[in-house]
C-alpha cells in the first residue's frame, strides 16, 4: 500500500481551497454553509467585467466538478490522517499555511480572508476552533488586546516534512486555567477590545463549554448572576498567580465595566459590604485609607472553593500559622491545684466529653435556651489557667481555637468590629470541619471584655469602636454554638453584662506550700523532699514562676556543665521578682 504523502495532499489544499469563497465549505458542510451564489451565469456581464472574470478564475473550483471532487476527497484523506473531522481540516490549512509565512497567530478574520468570505459565514468555524483545542491541535493566544489562535508546534512540520504524526495531548480545561481565561478576557475588555455585555458574553460561553469543570459547576450553582461570577474569577486568578496577590477594588472594577455609574454601583457595594460575594463568605475586604487602594483577598470558604484538593499543600504555612491548635499536637503536663479546685473544675470537665455536651446541648436548646458553653477561668497570673484549658482538650480529644487579642485591634474605622466578627464566623467554620467542636479560646479576655465607657470620654472613637466590639461578642455568645473559654489576671475589670453570660466560673488562687511543694518536685526530681518544702515555703511563686525557675536552672547545666545546688537554686529565686524582697518573713 502507497504511504500517505501529507505534503503532496496538505500542497493541493492550499492551492484550491484558497478564495474558494463557500463552494467547498457548503459541500464538506452543508448543514452549516449555504452557497448563494452561482458562476459567471449570474452575471450579465461576467465575460465583460475583469473583476468579476478575476473572482471566477481564482475560484477554480467553481470551474471544475471534477477539481471540487479531488479537493473534497483529499479533505478528508488528510483529516482521517490527521484524526480530526473535515471541516476542521479546513480551519488547519489555514492556520498551516499562515504558519508557513510566519504568521503563527490566526484570527477570524484571517480565516475570513482566506477562503474570501465574510466574518458572518466563518460563524460555523467556531465551535470546532474549541474542538481542535481541546483535542490539542490549537492554542489560545491574547495579544494586543484581541483573542487569536495558534497551531500547536509539530503539526505543522509533521505535514510539510511529511513525517509520521503524532496526536498531540488533549488540551484539559481545569479551573486555574478557566480562570486564566476569564482574566484575559478582562484584559481585552480593558484595552477596549470588548463591551461589558461582550465580556459577559465570552464568560457564559466558556461555562457552557466547560460546564463538566467541577469548579465551573459549583460557582454557577451558588452565583447565579454572571456579573458575580465574572469578579469571581478574576479573583480567583488573582489568587493562583501569587497567594500573596490580592486584587484591587477599583482597577478590577474598571476592567469589568465600560459604565461608570455601573462601576460606582458595584463598588459601593463592596464599599459597605452589601455585595453577594461577601454575604456569601467568598471575598473579604482589605481597607486603605483611600478607597481606591482597598484590596479583595479570598476567604477560606473562597480558597477551599477554588484551591478544592489543593488547599492543604498550597496554604501549609497559613494552617501551619492559623489560630486551630489540634488535640493531637498538645502535650500532657502535669497540673497542681488547692485542694477544692477539683470540686471546680469538674462540672465543666464533665461537660467538654462529648456524649454529655450533647445531652446538654439537646436538653438547653428543648428550653430555648443558649446552646453555647462558656466559662471564664480567672485568678492571680502563673497559676495555670491557659495550661488547665490546653489539658481540657487534651483530655476530652478537641482542637482549640485560640484568639490573639492583639490582632483584633486596628488603626482603621470599623475594622476592629470586623476582626472580631471574624473571630466568631472562623470559629463555626471549624466547628463544622472537625469531628469535635473546638474550644474558643480567648487568652487575657480582659483586653476586650472590660467594662464599657461612656462617649464623654476622651477619644470617643476609641469608646465607640471599644463598646461596639464588645456588644458583638456579647451577641455572639448569647447565639454561640459551641464551647467557649476566656481567662483574665483582672476579673474586677470584666463589664459585667459578660458575668451572667459565662455558664462556668472557675477560680485559680496561688498554690499553697503543699501544692508549691509537689511542683517544685515535678519540675525538680533531684530535689530532697525537704528542700522543696523549704523552697515552696520560703518563695510566695506561682507555677509560672516556679517553671521561670526551672528553666533558669536548665540553662545553667547547658551553660557550666554543673547541676545548681538549693543555694544557686534560692539566688535564681531571689532574683525572679522585679521587688528586691521575695522572701516571706520569718523565713531563710
Amino acid at each position: 500500500m502507497e504511504q500517505f504523502n501529507s505534503l503532496k495532499s496538505f500542497t493541493y489544499l492550499a492551492k484550491y481551497l484558497y478564495g474558494s469563497e463557500l463552494s467547498i465549505l457548503s459541500k464538506v458542510c452543508s448543514d452549516m454553509f449555504v452557497d448563494t451564489s452561482s458562476d459567471k451565469d449570474q452575471f450579465d456581464d461576467a465575460d465583460d467585467n475583469p473583476f468579476i472574470r478575476h473572482r471566477i478564475e481564482k475560484n477554480k473550483c467553481k470551474k471544475s466538478p471534477d477539481v471540487t471532487a479531488k479537493v473534497l476527497q483529499e479533505i478528508e484523506a488528510l483529516a482521517d490522517y490527521l484524526q480530526i473531522t473535515p471541516l476542521q481540516m479546513c480551519l488547519l490549512v489555514v492556520f498551516i499555511c499562515r504558519d508557513m509565512d510566519g504568521n503563527s497567530l490566526v484570527d477570524m478574520d484571517d480565516i475570513a480572508r482566506f477562503y474570501s468570505i465574510t466574518t458572518i459565514d466563518t460563524m460555523p468555524f467556531k465551535p470546532e476552533l474549541a474542538k481542535l483545542r481541546k483535542l490539542g491541535y490549537i492554542g489560545i493566544n491574547y495579544e494586543r488586546g484581541s483573542m487569536q489562535y495558534s497551531i500547536r508546534g509539530g503539526i505543522s512540520e509533521s505535514i510539510i516534512n511529511n513525517e509520521p504524526f503524532e496526536q498531540p495531548e488533549p488540551f484539559v480545561m481545569d479551573r486555574y486555567k478557566f480562570c486564566r481565561e476569564v482574566s484575559n478576557f478582562i484584559d481585552i475588555r480593558a484595552d477596549r477590545g470588548l463591551r461589558t455585555s461582550q465580556l459577559f458574553r465570552k464568560v457564559i460561553d466558556l461555562e457552557k463549554e466547560n460546564y463538566e469543570v467541577e469548579f465551573v459547576k459549583k460557582v454557577m450553582e451558588m452565583l447565579p448572576y454572571i456579573e458575580d461570577r465574572t469578579l469571581f474569577y478574576e479573583i480567583c486568578d488573582d489568587a493562583f498567580r501569587s497567594t500573596k496577590i490580592m486584587t484591587n477594588v477599583s482597577s478590577t472594577i474598571s476592567d469589568i465595566y465600560d459604565n461608570t455609574r455601573a462601576r460606582f454601583q458595584i463598588m459601593n457595594q463592596l464599599k459597605v459590604e452589601k455585595h453577594k460575594l461577601i454575604s456569601m463568605d467568598l471575598i473579604r475586604i482589605i481597607p486603605a485609607q483611600m478607597f481606591e487602594d482597598t484590596r479583595i483577598s479570598l476567604t477560606e470558604d473562597g480558597k477551599r472553593l477554588f484551591f478544592e484538593d489543593d488547599f492543604d499543600a498550597t496554604f501549609a504555612n497559613e494552617k501551619q500559622n492559623s489560630a486551630l491548635i489540634f488535640s493531637d499536637d498538645l502535650k500532657s503536663v502535669n497540673l497542681f491545684y488547692d485542694k477544692d479546685f477539683d470540686h471546680r473544675i469538674a462540672p465543666l470537665k464533665m461537660v467538654l466529653k462529648e456524649d454529655k455536651f450533647k445531652a446538654l446541648q439537646e436538653r438547653l436548646e428543648a428550653h430555648n435556651m443558649p446552646k453555647g458553653v462558656a466559662a471564664i477561668f480567672y485568678g492571680a497570673p502563673g497559676t495555670g489557667k491557659t495550661e488547665t484549658v490546653k489539658q481540657l482538650a487534651k483530655t476530652t480529644g478537641r482542637s482549640i481555637f485560640q484568639v490573639d487579642i492583639s490582632e483584633t485591634k486596628s488603626c482603621y474605622v470599623g475594622e476592629s468590629e470586623k476582626l472580631v466578627k471574624d473571630i466568631f464566623v472562623k470559629y463555626r467554620k471549624a466547628c463544622k470541619r472537625e469531628k469535635l467542636k473546638p474550644i474558643l479560646l480567648f487568652n487575657e479576655a480582659d483586653g476586650v471584655l472590660t467594662k464599657r465607657s461612656s462617649q464623654s470620654t476622651n477619644n470617643p472613637t476609641v469608646t465607640q469602636m471599644q463598646n461596639a466590639m464588645q456588644n458583638i461578642i456579647l451577641e455572639e455568645m448569647e447565639n454561640l454554638d459551641g464551647i467557649m473559654i476566656a481567662t483574665t489576671n483582672l476579673q474586677g475589670n470584666l463589664d459585667p453584662a459578660f458575668e451572667r453570660r459565662f455558664l462556668y466560673k472557675v477560680e485559680f488562687k496561688k498554690p499553697d506550700d503543699e501544692v508549691k511543694s509537689r511542683i517544685w518536685l515535678d519540675k525538680l526530681p533531684r530535689l530532697a523532699p525537704e528542700e522543696a518544702q523549704r523552697l515552696s515555703k520560703a518563695y510566695d511563686f506561682s507555677g509560672g514562676e516556679i517553671d521561670n525557675i526551672v528553666r533558669k536552672c536548665v540553662l545553667e547545666e547547658v551553660v557550666s556543665g554543673v547541676s545548681p545546688n538549693i543555694d544557686a537554686i534560692m539566688e535564681f529565686c531571689n532574683t525572679e521578682k522585679f521587688s528586691k524582697d521575695t522572701r516571706r518573713v520569718g523565713f531563710n
